[in-house]
């Protein structure tokens, strides 16, 4: 309403006293408070935006993350207070905390990225363990009825998870929270897993344990009066040889031949495989009530194996764990 009063000429017909204008300072002072807070909050809000995101990317558990929310309440408190928004050392310390919180969250992510993905040497060592001979072994096992083949698709897809990047500096973290180079995000990976690098090591342990595992389980089959007898029943006399070889030596050949892998096939194809899973054998223990007396128990899963194998051999029948 005052707009059109530009001139001294034109305040001639200004109709409002004194009290009416010392009536718009109230008025005036918020409308300078919230300039104040406008160009605080644009000062900021890159750091801001850059920190929620970070907030975003660890886990709600990570130390970090309740400090950011611990700093945040008492910073807001103080903006939203004139008298502090005012004080320039107010801000200078906003800036400073706030750069603090982003150098901090640098580094624990520096340190989150460390732990989850494969360094140079380590990718090396991921590169032979996906073609050890050991691997290749038991791959090609994998196609005789018998063998708990969910163990080795376990085992691969635990490998094939490990992720290579080495490649990330603090640097790269100025701009954007999240690593360029493999978009890495704490929240979305397993918090309890492993270090990258020892679950490789571990791996390569687990790898050993198969080849005992699958062994023993081959020898304990062959080895058996029902299945013994196919052996002489084989029509390839290689194939003969290369079972009866693998029951004298007690130990995989390296490599695993076709012939090998075709005649035992052949000799424990009379078995019949039974499949018992984690998820049925807990059903089928708790169905009833959980606590139980041991002799309830037993009779739980007598009751399960029999579920499984009924209509069955029991000589013949074979019971594998996945």
């Amino acid at each position: 309403s005052v707009q059109a009063f530009n001139t001294a000429g034109k305040l001639k017909n200004f109709k409002h006293d004194v009290a009416a204008v010392t009536a718009q300072k109230a008025g005036m002072e918020l409308v300078a408070a919230v300039d104040d807070l406008v160009n605080l909050v644009q000062e900021v809000g890159p750091m801001t935006s850059y920190l929620g995101k970070a907030e975003a990317v660890l886990a709600a558990a990570n130390p970090w993350v309740e400090k950011v929310r611990d700093t945040r309440g008492d910073l807001l408190a103080k903006v939203t207070s004139p008298k502090h928004r005012a004080d320039p050392s107010f801000q200078r310390s906003l800036g400073q905390t706030l750069a603090e919180l982003k150098g901090e969250y640098q580094d624990v992510y520096l340190a989150e990225h460390k732990k989850a993905r494969l360094g140079a040497n380590d990718d090396k060592k991921k590169a032979s363990l996906s073609t050890d001979p050991r691997l290749v072994q038991i791959q090609k096992l994998s196609s005789v009825e018998m063998m708990p083949t969910l163990q080795l698709r376990d085992f691969e897809n635990r490998l094939f998870a490990l992720k290579t990047c080495f490649s990330l500096t603090k640097h790269d973290l100025d701009a954007d929270p999240i690593c360029p180079h493999c978009s890495f995000r704490p929240v979305e990976e397993q918090s309890d897993a492993a270090e990258a690098s020892v679950a490789l090591g571990q791996l390569d342990d687990r790898l050993d344990d198969l080849i005992k595992d699958w062994t023993t389980t081959l020898l304990g089959n062959l080895e058996d009066p029902t299945v013994a007898e196919n052996i002489e029943l084989l029509s390839n006399p290689d194939g003969k040889k290369a079972v009866k070889q693998f029951i004298d030596d007690k130990e995989l050949p390296e490599p695993v031949s076709p012939t090998l892998v075709k005649a035992l096939q052949e000799v424990l194809s009379g078995l019949e495989k039974v499949v018992l899973t984690q998820e049925g054998l807990n059903d089928a223990l708790i169905n009833g009530g959980i606590p139980c007396t041991m002799n309830e128990l037993k009779e739980r899963f007598e009751r399960y194996v029999a579920d499984l194998t009924k209509g069955k051999n029991a000589s013949k029948v074979r019971i594998v764990v996945e």
